[in-house]
């Protein structure tokens, strides 16, 4: 098994998108309002865009996603739709 760290690029966004809506289907099933949790394709691109957001790839495929972003000059906040909370299937 290979994997792989690596900063996500805007040809990425679609992949990204599948990985985080997966991680978020508690979410929704729960119909708690977040915005990760209803993304589409130009939210993710617009992150990917604007923040640090980078992937985990397991044997080419990206199973993981992670985005580091500073609000207003604070501290760095992580946001991170994994699928071991949401479950590749």
């Amino acid at each position: 098994m290979t994997q792989l760290i690596r900063l996500a690029t805007v040809m990425d966004a679609s992949e990204v998108l599948g990985v985080t809506l997966r991680a978020y289907e508690p979410i929704r099933d729960l119909n708690i309002k977040f915005l990760a949790a209803t993304a589409d394709l130009q939210l993710v691109t617009n992150n990917i865009r604007r923040n640090l957001t980078y992937v985990l790839e397991r044997d080419g495929q990206i199973v993981s996603t992670v985005t580091v972003f500073a609000i207003h000059g604070m501290i760095p906040s992580i946001s991170v739709p994994t699928p071991s909370f949401g479950g590749l299937r």
